[in-house]
């Protein structure tokens, strides 16, 4: 026991004690923690007091408090989480979420299958596995080709190549609005979908091209993307994408890059309602 202790910090000393003397400086825990225990000694599982080796007869006892631990931190105050991380995104581009929104949101991911729910919370909470958020050793550019933006979760929200890739890809019309691409406002089934689609397309074109970028790689994440790189970019995330969207029942178009620059082409009045960056040229 005592090689244990040495190999640990004092950081982690305290962090233990606390979980041992039952998270008393977090009202939150400590009161699911108590609840919890009332409950075993219903059952008669444990005595009163509860020592240390008295949990002998509770089986899967980790998984329940774990449990325990995240209704009591987070049921009660899951939207107000939400909308805190998303506006450290957006604000003040975009007006706040009503709750009434999210709450609409909540109810129709009952019916999700928990990976796509996972994806979907995983966006709200800003958690996009970004080189930014990371801290990584190399910051990568924007891979979608907007021109001094980097590899972020608050600009891809805002980011019109993004945007427009989505609004290419999906046969039915996606919003200006951030907020209702990311299913916070109008919110349906499908643009819930979206979201889900577009964490996967986002997280596919990252693992698989990020090494260009480091040493060794071709690719400088100082300078404009070369068109070769954004046509594969580009596609890489669209065909994930289009995977996924038809595995969710979405229709969605097959992507080309001669047609997607055309579209482009075409579509160069959304930079005044999705974001102040310019849309680089869409030559690839």
């Amino acid at each position: 026991m005592r090689l244990f202790v040495d190999c640990i910090t004092a950081t982690e000393q305290a962090r233990l004690n606390e979980a041992y003397q039952g998270y008393k400086s977090d009202p939150q825990l400590f009161n699911g923690i108590k609840e919890y225990l009332a409950s075993l000694m219903a059952q008669d599982l444990i005595p009163s007091p509860a020592l240390p080796g008295d949990f002998s007869r509770c089986k899967q006892i980790q998984n329940k408090v774990y449990k325990i631990f995240l209704r009591s931190k987070f049921d009660e105050h899951l939207s107000e989480t939400v909308n805190t991380r998303i506006n450290k995104m957006v604000s003040p581009l975009v007006p706040e979420i009503q709750d009434s929104d999210m709450q609409n949101a909540f109810q129709i991911m009952r019916g999700f299958h928990g990976h796509d729910s996972i994806r979907i919370m995983k966006t709200w909470s800003h958690a996009w596995c970004t080189s930014d958020r990371y801290s990584e050793t190399v910051i990568l550019p924007c891979l979608f080709g907007c021109v001094g933006a980097i590899d972020k979760q608050a600009h891809y929200i805002m980011c019109p190549y993004m945007y427009t890739l989505q609004s290419f890809m999906w046969t039915d019309e996606v919003s200006a609005d951030p907020l209702a691409r990311l299913a916070l406002k109008d919110t349906s089934c499908s643009n819930l979908k979206l979201v889900a689609c577009t964490f996967s397309g986002y997280h596919n074109l990252k693992f698989n091209h990020a090494a260009r970028f480091h040493p060794g790689g071709d690719l400088d994440p100082t300078v404009e993307l070369p068109g070769h790189a954004l046509k594969l970019f580009r596609g890489s995330f669209a065909n994930v994408f289009r995977a996924e969207a038809m595995e969710l029942g979405l229709n969605t178009r097959r992507f080309d890059p001669d047609a997607f620059n055309s579209f482009v082409s075409g579509q160069s009045a959304i930079n005044d309602v999705a974001t102040p960056l310019a849309l680089p040229s869409p030559e690839v």
